[in-house]
Order: C-alpha cells, then sequence, then structure tokens
C-alpha cells in the first residue's frame, strides 16, 4: 500500500505555511470586488449584482483566512495581528477623521 498523497505546500491542511493559498484567492477576490466598487460607487453595477454584499462576503473570506492561518501557523501569534489590525484601525481613522475636516466632507 502506498504512502498518502502529500498536500501540497501552502494548502488548507499542509505541513508547509498552510492557508497562504487560500489567502491569496480571497484577497484576489476581494480585490476584484473592491474594483467594481470603485467603478459603481453610486449605482447598481450592470449586472444587476449587489457589490455592498459581495464586499462582506469576500472581506470576511480574507478575515476567516487569516484568523485560520494565526491558527494553524506556529510562529503566527494570533494576539499580535490583532494588535496590528486594531492599532492600523486607529491610524486609518485618524486619517479619515483629519482629511475630512482638511476637505470639508461628509458622510
Amino acid at each position: 500500500m502506498s504512502a498518502p498523497a502529500r498536500l501540497p505546500d501552502f494548502a488548507i491542511g499542509s505541513d508547509v505555511r498552510p492557508g497562504l493559498a487560500k489567502l491569496t484567492e480571497e484577497a484576489g477576490e476581494l480585490a476584484e470586488i473592491t474594483g467594481k466598487l470603485m467603478a459603481f460607487p453610486h449605482g447598481p453595477h450592470p449586472s444587476g449584482r449587489d457589490l455592498t454584499a459581495e464586499f462582506i462576503a469576500e472581506a470576511g473570506d480574507v478575515l476567516g483566512t487569516l484568523q485560520y492561518i494565526a491558527a494553524t501557523n506556529n510562529d503566527i501569534d494570533a494576539d499580535a495581528l490583532e494588535q496590528r489590525a486594531a492599532d492600523r484601525l486607529r491610524t486609518l481613522m485618524t486619517w479619515d477623521e483629519n482629511d475630512r475636516s482638511k476637505h470639508g466632507c461628509d458622510r
């Protein structure tokens, strides 16, 4: 009887950086829907697709995949990842507030 086939590196369940291939796929899908949202920011996509719902789904897929990577790659500290995300959010919110104030933008 032969040994079971080895999973490809970076695949879900692999021994080498599990989840990285899935993260690349999900990030690409998020980039695609983000491009569509930028092209049609105020109206429906010509296909009739709900771009906001698709953005939420794809962004959630990226977040879930990042959490999987943190849970399955022993050298990635999930707490450090969460802290970095919180730090980045604070920075982005500060930039947002400053830019909206500077340019008189409202939402």
